[in-house]
């Protein structure tokens, strides 16, 4: 919360103090959070498949964290409020 309200004051904008989040969003992000941990964490064990590695870094570890973000950005439009 600081760090928003940093940037807020930084860019002198105007920070929406209440907003009622999104129905049909937050339902989503509940549905989607359990499915995005499980699926994350078969590929962060690596029992997928035989793991691919390029330049040193493996890709499992990397699609386990894009769904985890995919969830995250749902979760947060669903904060902006319904109508945003």
């Amino acid at each position: 919360m600081l760090t928003v309200a940093l940037l807020v004051w930084i860019g002198r904008g105007r920070m929406v103090l209440s907003s009622r989040p999104d129905p049909a969003l937050s339902v989503l992000t509940l549905v989607g959070l359990p499915a995005a941990s499980v699926y994350g964490a078969a590929l962060i064990r690596n029992i997928t498949a035989v793991e691919e590695i390029t330049n040193g870094v493996s890709h499992y570890p990397m699609q386990a964290s894009l769904t985890l973000a995919d969830v995250g950005s749902i979760a947060l439009a669903a904060s902006r409020g319904a109508g945003c």
